[in-house]
């Protein structure tokens, strides 16, 4: 009496085999193919079979993998962003200090003595004045961080939600006008002229 002979197993992928199937199945899903194709096209490519539930099962792993990527840039464009806003808010904050100090002129004369030297000729000396002028500072700087601090809220998520009601003239309701109107009687007529074309197509054919 022979031994039975023992069930052949189809083989198993590697786990270097997976990551490269993975690969190829974010590929194949990319240009639209339904999970019976990426199936179909492993099974004609591949030493191994891949059934749909395995390729269901991948499928799910890269979904979650694209879903961290996603949320990992998102959160580094935010984080790149919040910077920049930053260093403008800080920037304009400096310029606003300046532009709140004393503003200083110094004018400078060229004169000459009345009285003479014992050569008989006058002196000639430089004169020098400063004026200090107190400033209340510019007002655009501390609009440029208002605009910061508005956008890093808005980024940041902090803001109110905002409530956007449209109304006609003066909060009154919106009147559709005679085209928007008779989109109903249009779409009628279209229909009834594509029911006749169908009509004498079929008509043809008999």
């Amino acid at each position: 009496m022979g031994r039975p002979d023992k069930k052949k197993h189809a083989p198993k992928r590697t786990a270097a085999q997976r990551e490269v199937d993975l690969h190829q199945l974010s590929m194949l899903f990319a240009r639209g193919f339904t999970q019976y194709q990426c199936a179909d096209w492993f099974t004609a490519n591949r030493p191994y079979k891949l059934t749909r539930s395995q390729i269901a099962y991948d499928l799910e792993e890269l979904r979650q993998v694209w879903l961290r990527e996603c949320a990992d840039n998102i959160a580094l464009r935010k984080a790149e962003e919040l910077h920049k806003i930053n260093r403008l808010e800080a920037t304009a904050l400096e310029a606003w200090e300046r532009s709140c100090q004393p503003r200083e002129t110094t004018v400078q004369e060229n004169k000459e003595t009345e009285f003479a030297t014992r050569k008989d000729k006058p002196v000639k000396f430089r004169k020098a004045s400063i004026t200090k002028e107190n400033r209340d500072g510019n007002p655009a700087f501390l609009a440029i961080v208002q605009n910061c601090i508005r956008q890093r809220c808005a980024i940041l998520g902090v803001l109110a939600p905002v409530e956007t009601i449209l109304s006609g003239p003066d909060g009154q309701p919106i009147h559709l006008t005679a085209s928007v109107a008779a989109a109903p009687e249009v779409a009628a007529a279209e229909a009834k002229h594509a029911d006749a074309v169908l009509a004498e197509y079929y008509a043809r054919r008999n």
